[in-house]
Parts: C-alpha cells; sequence; structure tokens
C-alpha cells in the first residue's frame, strides 16, 4: 500500500483514546483471546498485550511492527481470515466494516455474519461506526454511504446478536458511534 496509507494509519489512529474512553479493559483477562480487525499499526496490540492470553491482528495493508510474543499478525483480508474458523473471546472492529465491503465484495450481511463467527459463545464484539457527521470539512468522502452502510450493519448485528449491550459515543471526528454485542449460547 502506498506511503499516505501508511502516514494516515500512523498518526492519530485513536487505539490509545478508545481503550481509555471506551474502558476497553474491563474485557481483558489473563485466559482471554482478543482479535483485532483491521490493525492497522497495531496499536490495540501493542497496547494491550500485557492484558490478554493471545492477541490476533488482521490488517492487510500494513506490514507487522515489532510486536510481544503473544500477538499474531496476518496479512490478509477479512474474507481471508474468516475461513480461518478460528473464535475469539473479545473481537475489535472498529471503523473496518466499509473498507471490508469496498475491498472483499461482501455485503452487510455476509460482513455480520463473518464477525458473529468470529466471537466466542459469551464472548463480545466491540464495533465501531464509521464516520456518521463530516460536519465542517466539505472533503469528506461520501458520508451518506457510510450512514446507510452503518444502518445495515448495525441490522444485521442485530438480527445475530440481539439487542447491543451498550452504545455510546466514538471518537469525535466524524460522530462515530460504537456498539457492545454479547454472543449468548443459544
Amino acid at each position: 500500500m502506498t506511503r499516505e496509507w501508511d502516514n494516515y494509519q500512523s498518526e492519530g489512529n485513536g487505539a490509545t483514546w478508545r481503550i481509555e474512553n471506551l474502558n476497553l479493559k474491563r474485557f481483558t483477562g489473563q485466559d482471554k483471546t482478543l482479535l483485532d480487525l483491521g490493525a492497522n499499526q497495531g496499536e490495540f496490540g501493542i497496547q494491550l498485550s500485557k492484558h490478554f492470553k493471545h492477541i490476533t491482528a488482521v490488517e492487510p495493508f500494513v506490514e507487522a511492527p515489532k510486536l510481544s510474543e503473544n500477538i499474531s499478525w496476518f496479512k490478509k483480508s477479512f474474507k481471508e481470515f474468516i475461513k480461518t474458523n478460528n473464535t475469539y473471546d473479545v473481537v475489535f472492529s472498529f471503523a473496518t466494516t466499509r473498507e471490508i465491503r469496498n475491498n472483499d465484495k461482501l455485503n452487510e450481511d455476509q460482513i455480520a455474519k463473518g464477525h458473529y463467527d468470529l466471537v466466542k459463545p459469551n464472548g463480545i464484539l466491540i464495533y465501531e461506526t464509521h464516520i456518521l457527521d463530516r460536519g465542517d470539512n466539505k472533503f469528506l468522502l461520501d458520508v451518506a454511504d457510510m450512514r446507510k452502510h452503518t444502518d445495515k450493519m448495525l441490522k444485521a448485528f442485530k438480527e445475530l446478536f440481539g439487542e447491543y449491550i451498550e452504545t455510546g459515543n466514538g471518537r469525535t471526528f466524524g460522530k462515530r458511534k460504537y456498539y457492545i454485542y454479547a454472543k449468548h449460547n443459544r
């Protein structure tokens, strides 16, 4: 991928902000596994490695940074990765599903099903939307498409997981929202 993409990924991807403001450490545990979809530069793994038994990072566009021994890096697309049939206690999906749709040519129902299948029974998914409001930035991408995509994702997640267990404001840029879903034994 281009240097521009690498620069974007390393500048303000918000891992520290999310860990603190979404209180993500409450979901950690030495007996738990974490999957970070769209891992960018690996910041979640780097910052949370000592809080999980194992972390798997999936990022199709960036080479693996230097990582601790309990982190595995997969330079694969979502579509390629879901074929592993592995499951995780905690799955992070921060503003990545629209790129999955566009790059992997999957629809929102397929993306939601892939996410659902990656979560262990009694595990959780933490999903952050894409930009929902462009504010004064007239150069932002098609926000209407991002909203439409988000609505479809939330509907698909609800059909699989049921109601979310928590929601709130995500990163302030773009007025993003986050949703937490639990996968209950059925």
